[in-house]
C-alpha cells in the first residue's frame, strides 16, 4: 500500500522558495533520527578520532554518517520531508554507492598528494575544486547509484550553481570537519608512527563540538540538496515518489478546487503589484501540466483578467502543444495570443517557426500569412527568418498568384550566405522573376 504523505511531506512540495523553507530545513537535523544520528554517531566519532587505536571505529562510524546522509538526500529529493529512520544499517551495511563514494576519496585523495609533490598550488587548487563538486556529486550518486552519471561535469556544474549562496558556506564546513576529523593520519603521515598513536587517547571537547557540528552540517546539507533536487527535478532528470497529485488525494483537493486557489493567490500577488511572485508562482504551478491542462490555464488566467501572466502561460501553451505535435492548434493559441497582445511572440524564434509550419499545414487562408508577417517583423536577426519568409513567399505565389508580393519577401533575404535555405530561395526568386 503507497504511503500517505505527511505535513512535512506537504511542506517540502509545496514550498519551491528556500527562504520559506528555511525554519523546516532547520529544523531538519534536530527530528529524532537525524539527532540520534549526530549525537551517536558523532560521538562514536569523537571518542576514537584522537589515535590510530581506534582508525576502525573512526572508519565504520565515518562511513555511517555518509550512509545516513546518502539516506537523507535520496529521500528528500524524491519529496519527502520526513527523515529517514535510523537503523543498524548506518553502522554495518555498506551499499554500492557508499562504496563508490569511497572509492572517489580515495582516488581524490591520492590526486590531490601526487599534485602537492608537484606543486604545492595546483594541489590547493584540486582540494577547493574537489569539495565544492563533491556534495553534487553525492546528490547524483544517491539518486542514481551510477558513478558515470554522477561524475558528469554538466549536472555537477548545474546542481552546485542551482543549490544557491548556501552552498559554499556548507561545502567549507563539510571540508573543516572531514580534515579535523582525519588529524591523526594526517599526524601519522607528517611524524611516523609513535608508540602513543597506537594506544586509545581520550580527545578533548573542542574535537567533539566540531565533529559534532560537520556531522549536523552534513545532514543539513544532504536535506538542502535533496530539497533543491526536488524542485528541478526536471533539470536533474528525477522521477519522484511523493508528487502534487499524491498531497492533493491525501488533503482531498480536488485539481478544479486547486486551480481556483491558484488563480486566488495569482490575483492576490498583483493586487499586491508583485508581478514577479505571481509569475513565480504560475511557472511552478504549470510545469507538470500537459497541454491541454496548459491551455485551460491560460483560458482561467485570461477569463479572470490576469493579463500580466497571460504571455507568460501562452508562449508556455505554445511549447507544450508542440512538444505533443498539435501543431494546429498551437497555430490557433499563437493567433488567439495575436488577439490579446498584437506584438506577441514567442522567445524563440525555432518555435514560431514551427507555428508557421504548422498554420501554413493546417489553416493557409485562415492565419498563416498574420503569424509569418509577426515573425519576420520579430525575429530580423534569426536564421529562422529565412525559413519563414521562404514559406510566405510561396504562399504568395502559389495560393494567391501575387509573384510580386512574393519576389519582395524574397529579395529581403536574398543575401543569405551560408543558409541551408539559400539555393532554394535563388531558384524560387530565378523561377518568380522569368515568369
Amino acid at each position: 500500500m503507497a504511503r500517505q504523505p505527511t505535513a512535512l511531506d506537504r511542506r517540502l512540495v509545496g514550498t519551491r522558495s528556500l527562504f520559506h523553507y528555511l525554519p523546516a530545513l532547520l529544523l531538519y537535523p534536530f527530528r529524532l533520527h537525524p539527532l540520534l544520528a549526530v549525537l551517536v554517531l558523532g560521538s562514536f566519532l569523537w571518542a576514537f578520532s584522537a589515535s590510530l587505536f581506534g582508525l576502525l571505529f573512526v572508519v565504520m562510524a565515518a562511513t555511517g554518517l555518509m550512509q545516513y546522509s546518502l539516506r537523507v538526500l535520496e529521500r528528500s529529493a524524491t519529496g519527502h520531508g520526513d527523515p529517514p529512520p535510523l537503523g543498524s544499517d548506518e553502522m554495518l551495511y555498506f551499499d554500492a554507492r557508499l562504496l563508490k563514494l569511497l572509492f572517489v576519496l580515495f582516488v581524490a585523495g591520492g590526486m590531490v598528494t601526487a599534485l602537492d609533490v608537484i606543486s604545492p598550488a595546483i594541489g590547493w587548487a584540486t582540494r577547493i575544486v574537489f569539495w565544492l563538486v563533491f556534495p553534487a556529486f553525492m546528490l547524483l550518486l544517491a539518486l542514481s547509484d551510477s558513478l558515470a552519471f554522477s561524475i558528469s561535469p554538466q549536472r555537477l556544474l548545474r546542481i552546485s550553481l542551482l543549490s544557491g549562496p548556501l552552498y559554499p558556506a556548507l561545502v567549507m564546513l563539510l571540508a573543516v570537519g572531514f580534515g579535523y576529523g582525519m588529524a591523526p593520519i594526517g599526524t601519522l603521515y607528517e611524524q611516523g608512527i609513535n608508540p602513543e598513536a597506537l594506544v586509545f587517547n581520550m580527545p578533548d571537547a573542542n574535537r567533539w563540538l566540531a565533529i559534532v557540528a560537520a556531522a549536523f552540517s552534513s545532514i543539513l546539507f544532504a536535506h538542502l540538496l535533496g530539497f533543491v533536487a526536488y524542485h528541478h527535478r526536471e533539470t536533474i532528470g528525477l522521477e519522484v515518489e511523493v508528487t502534487q497529485e499524491d498531497i492533493d488525494r491525501a488533503d482531498g483537493v480536488d485539481a478544479a478546487t486547486r486551480r481556483r486557489q491558484l488563480l486566488a493567490r495569482l490575483d492576490q500577488h498583483l493586487r499586491k503589484h508583485d508581478a514577479a511572485l505571481a509569475l513565480q508562482e504560475l511557472r511552478h504551478a504549470a510545469r507538470d501540466l500537459d497541454h491541454q491542462e496548459q491551455l485551460e490555464l491560460l483560458d482561467d488566467l485570461a477569463t479572470n483578467n490576469l493579463w500580466p501572466l497571460v504571455r507568460d502561460q501562452g508562449e508556455r501553451c505554445i511549447r507544450a502543444q508542440l512538444a505533443a505535435r498539435h501543431g494546429e492548434l498551437a497555430a490557433i493559441t499563437a493567433l488567439r495570443m495575436l488577439l490579446h497582445f498584437s506584438a506577441f511572440h514567442t522567445q524563440r524564434a525555432a518555435d514560431w517557426l514551427a507555428v508557421c509550419e504548422a498554420a501554413a499545414r493546417h489553416r493557409p487562408d485562415d492565419g498563416f500569412e498574420k503569424l509569418a508577417l509577426q515573425g519576420l517583423e520579430r525575429f530580423p536577426q534569426a536564421s529562422e527568418r529565412v525559413d519563414i519568409a521562404l514559406l510566405l513567399a510561396r504562399h504568395y505565389a502559389e495560393r494567391h498568384g501575387n509573384d510580386a508580393e512574393a519576389i519582395r519577401i524574397l529579395e529581403d533575404i536574398e543575401h543569405v550566405g551560408e543558409h541551408p535555405r539559400a539555393q532554394q530561395v535563388e531558384r524560387l526568386l530565378a523561377v518568380l522573376r522569368g515568369r
